[in-house]
């Protein structure tokens, strides 16, 4: 993918939702993993190579994802 401006993440207890968007705010592509960092930094490092910018929903499982991603080098 290219021209990536924003991935959107929504996540609980198993699963996270991804959305990732164009800077045009047209959807590029739509997932589902499980609720685990290296699993999400992996999915990420895979399908959003440019990616500009992430965001997290907040919930329970935020704070464990956010560093986790950045341990992992997803900023």
């Amino acid at each position: 993918m290219t021209d990536v401006d924003l991935c959107r993440i929504g996540c609980d207890d198993k699963t996270t939702h991804i959305c990732v968007v164009d800077i045009d705010g047209k959807v590029l592509r739509r997932d589902v993993v499980v609720s685990d960092p290296d699993v999400l930094a992996k999915w990420l490092n895979k399908h959003c190579t440019d990616l500009v910018r992430v965001v997290l929903e907040t919930g329970t499982l935020s704070t464990f994802l956010y560093h986790g991603l950045v341990e992992r080098g997803a900023r």
